[in-house]
């Protein structure tokens, strides 16, 4: 999946329609840091489980009709 030329809106509204997983574009996110962060050293600490796992939850809540507007959204915190 190529999401990088994705703005945010376009993403959530592929969520609330369906046509993408927050879990489908958590893994292209995680896939992503794997893929590029030897060489730009952006992440000290990748929490792949706890991302999956909240990605999982952020579905069922979008599946339910009863999710804000940036529910299923990947989001990276700077490691201090």
């Amino acid at each position: 999946m190529s999401f990088q030329n994705l703005t945010i809106q376009q993403l959530a509204t592929q969520l609330a329609t369906g046509d993408l997983t927050s879990k489908a574009l958590t893994q292209a996110c995680l896939e992503r840091i794997k893929a590029t962060n030897d060489q730009l050293n952006s992440f000290i600490t990748v929490c792949e489980q706890e991302a999956l796992a909240a990605a999982a939850a952020a579905d069922e809540r979008l599946a339910a009709g009863n999710a804000p507007l940036l529910t299923g959204i990947p989001l990276a915190l700077k490691d201090i």
